[in-house]
């Protein structure tokens, strides 16, 4: 099957390129908008995940599917030993990162990328940028490859749904078997992502096939509708204006009304000017006969 590489990660002193670091040719800016949002979501709470995060998703166009984890332990999955190189950054933060690969929606996946698949590709880009202060993105090319993970999984996942969407308890061998299945089946518009342990993380991420403790899954059955809808400030917001606005425009009438009134005392000052000067002029003919 043809693959080209996905990666998210900084380098030693470079920070986070926002278009990845490297990403498939063919990406458009929506594309790259829409990746970036699926993983973003994944890497949410990333100080607090033990192990790793599988994410699959699949716009219709392209299905992507790769491992968000510290590099350290992505080294440790691998069986990478005496490597520390890429562990932490020029300040001694953890480095983390999800590298993964894209395949067209309409691919057959015929085999899976092991741990060692996901290191060979994370360090065969990253060492040369490793040391840079400016990293740019680099383009990947699909190619015809073959891993050597076995057949991906065909058995189908029963989970719990809640608040349409589905849900499974998570467990390191379980997460694995589900990425294995929904890599090779997950359909348009669909997403999956293992591992997520953070409450709010969970209720407000964009996927729709989850795996998570069995407490949160209670705690989202136990959920109202209305604490399940997520309404952004910013639309409350624009809302109120527009109300604000209307208010005040709906009605002419009212407008015309208070022009004419802020303008009634000065009509009344000019009458009474005439009315004095008329009789000021009216007294001086008098007193001058």
């Amino acid at each position: 099957m043809k693959v080209a590489n996905i990666i998210h990660t900084r380098t030693f002193r470079c920070d986070f390129n926002p278009h990845f670091m490297v990403r498939p040719k063919d990406f458009t800016d929506s594309d790259i908008k829409w990746a970036r949002k699926i993983v973003l979501s994944a890497t949410s709470s990333i100080d607090s995940l033990q192990g790793e995060r599988w994410i699959v998703a699949d716009d219709g166009k392209h299905r992507i599917a790769g491992i968000v984890c510290f590099v350290s332990e992505l080294a440790k999955l691998a069986g990478v030993e005496n490597e520390t190189t890429y562990f932490v950054d020029e300040r001694g933060r953890n480095i983390y990162a999800f590298v993964g690969i894209v395949v067209k929606s309409d691919e057959t996946v015929e085999s899976l990328p092991t741990y060692k698949d996901f290191w060979n590709a994370y360090k065969s880009y990253v060492a040369e940028k490793w040391e840079r202060t400016v990293v740019e993105t680099t383009s990947s090319e699909y190619e015809e490859k073959s891993f050597s993970e076995n057949s991906p999984s065909q058995k189908i996942p029963t989970g719990k749904k809640v608040h349409n969407k589905e849900f499974f308890e998570s467990s390191s061998s379980e997460d694995k078997e589900l990425f294995s299945y929904y890599f090779c089946n997950i359909t348009k518009d669909k997403s999956f992502c293992s591992n997520l342990i953070d409450f709010s993380a969970v209720k407000s991420s964009p996927f729709s096939i989850v795996t998570t403790s069995q407490n949160i899954i209670h705690r989202l059955e136990n959920l109202k509708p209305e604490e399940n809808q997520n309404i952004s400030r910013d639309d409350l917001s624009s809302h109120g204006q527009k109300t604000l606005a209307n208010d005040f425009s709906s009605n002419p009438e009212d407008s015309k009304k208070k022009s004419s009134t802020s303008a009634n005392p000065t009509g009344i000052i000019i009458t009474c000017l005439i009315i004095l000067l008329v009789l000021g002029t009216v007294i001086i003919k008098n007193c001058s006969q």
